[in-house]
């Protein structure tokens, strides 16, 4: 699975091009999608729009939860949340609910419970989850980029820049690469690289105007910014 491969995408256009009378819980979550990947505030209010509606028609789809959870800890850790603290708390009932619904795991939801859970500063459950979802779908770039965030902001760079060159390939060369970008930048500030650091800054920044700087180039220690978005 990539984020998104071409394949997805002509699902997610089929998805879009619904009659709004036919259009599933499924089809709904396929639209979410990219917003949910586009790590920005104002991408995951339109996810959670969309997902919101989707629980609406499923609420036992796991998907559509552990993703809406996600989306509510971008909004956290962008600082976009009235209050980012329950916004984490919000996301962290929405993690272990589609825990609940989705015993078996699926990939895109070990992938967002995982993401949701290192957020909340838990690396060793996060990680798990994560690799669960590696194991089971090695090409899911969006698994390999949110570990190599978790690795970039506990200050292990060598192993976070590794994570995202591999979640970059998956990805291919026409999918929005600012948050891998910012994430290396991330990396090499962490291993004492200042200048490389600055230049993948300014390319992130360039690729999107809603980035904004990870926390550890804010406040430069080991872990400070934990689970940054994406």
């Amino acid at each position: 699975m990539r984020a998104v491969s071409a394949g997805e995408a002509a699902e997610i256009e089929r998805a879009r091009s619904k009659p709004d009378g036919e259009v599933t819980a499924h089809d709904l979550v396929l639209r979410a999608l990219p917003f949910v990947l586009a790590a920005d505030p104002t991408s995951a209010r339109r996810a959670l729009a969309l997902l919101e509606e989707a629980l609406g028609l499923d609420a036992d789809d796991p998907a559509p939860v552990a993703l809406a959870g996600w989306c509510r800890t971008q909004l956290a850790l962008y600082h976009t949340a009235p209050d980012p603290m329950a916004e984490r708390r919000r996301a962290l009932r929405f993690a272990e609910h589609a825990a609940a619904l989705d015993p078996l795991g699926d990939p895109l939801v070990l992938a967002a419970r995982g993401s949701i859970v290192a957020a909340a500063r838990h690396r060793e459950d996060g990680d798990a989850l994560l690799a669960r979802a590696q194991a089971m779908a090695p090409s899911f770039a969006w698994s390999w980029k949110r570990s190599a965030w978790v690795r970039a902001n506990y200050g292990e760079p060598e192993a976070a820049l590794a994570h995202f060159q591999r979640a970059i390939a998956l990805k291919g060369p026409r999918a929005p690469m600012a948050n891998c970008l910012a994430g290396i930048g991330t990396a090499h500030f962490a291993a004492g690289r200042h200048a490389a650091a600055s230049s993948r800054r300014r390319t992130a920044r360039k690729a999107t105007r809603c980035w904004r700087a990870p926390r550890p180039w804010r406040q430069a220690s080991p872990g400070a910014g934990r689970g940054a978005p994406g």
